[in-house]
Parts: structure tokens; sequence; C-alpha cells
């Protein structure tokens, strides 16, 4: 989702202001301000199924802590591929 989209739910609903990210991507407090639109939005005579979200906040916490290995993953491999490990010496039996 984009900051225009995320734009368009958010003040469809709520006055809240939300902090993205320099690369467009939701944060942990863009989801939480969706949550809340989508909880004031809902009709009141026919809530939401309360495990729908828990299910949503536990895919979004997946989500991000995929995408943190991830992260870590690459400034490993970025670290590795500019400083090779030192050759170990042969070993004689």
């Amino acid at each position: 989702m984009n900051i225009s989209q995320l734009s368009q739910v958010v003040s469809s609903g709520t006055s809240a202001s939300t902090t993205t990210a320099p690369n467009n991507q939701l944060t942990s407090n863009d989801f939480i301000t969706l949550l809340v639109t989508q909880l004031k939005q809902q009709d009141p005579t026919n809530p939401m199924d309360p495990t729908q979200f828990v299910t949503q906040l536990v895919q979004f916490n997946t989500l991000e802590q995929v995408m943190q290995i991830n992260q870590i993953l690459q400034n490993y491999a970025a670290s590795a591929a500019t400083h090779p490990p030192a050759s170990t010496p042969a070993v004689s039996k």
C-alpha cells in the first residue's frame, strides 16, 4: 500500500496524521492507525469478528519480523562482500 492509498483510508475516517517510512512502506504506527480507523468505521449493528483483528495483528507482526530478518541478512551480506574472511591456515594431519 502506498502513501496515497493510506491517506485516502485515514482521511475518510479520522483526522489523525500518520508517519510513513521514507520508502513508502507501512510502519507499525500506520497499521495501528488503519486498525483504529477500521474500528471507527465498522457497522455497530454488525461488528467485525474480534478474531479477525487478532489475525491481522499477528500477520502484520510476522511480516515486520521477516522484514527485519531480511534487512539483517542484507547487511550481513554487504559486510561479508566488503570484508572477506581471512584465509585460514591449512591443518596438517
